[in-house]
């Protein structure tokens, strides 16, 4: 069984990589979860872990499960994490043209 010293580092590495892997800043990341910049430093340099209802908003905002944050990432997961990284980059440009088509028929609504 892992100790809690090594759990801390999986999960900071984890919160690390999955927030260069999502493009995301210690602002952003904050912003987008309500917790503090302060505190992402603390979980990010490994200082603090996060408590539940923290941790299942940094998980929700990078699209992965509370699990993933504190697990050994394996080949297996890092092909998992492949596949949902292409998923997520597809979401998002399926998003962009929504909006864009979106844009348009407000436009021509109004006019």
């Amino acid at each position: 069984m892992a100790s809690k010293n090594t759990k801390k580092l999986l999960f900071h590495d984890n919160l690390k990589n999955l927030m260069k892997q999502r493009g995301f800043s210690q602002m952003m990341l904050a912003e987008s979860t309500g917790i503090s910049q302060s505190a992402i430093s603390l979980y990010v340099t490994g200082r603090a872990v996060p408590k539940a209802g923290e941790l299942q908003r940094m998980a929700d905002a990078l699209a992965v499960s509370m699990d993933y944050l504190w697990r050994k990432v394996g080949p297996e997961t890092i092909q998992e994490s492949s596949y949902y990284e292409h998923k997520w980059r597809e979401t998002e440009r399926e998003l962009v043209k929504l909006r864009e088509a979106l844009k348009l028929l407000v436009n021509n609504v109004s006019q």
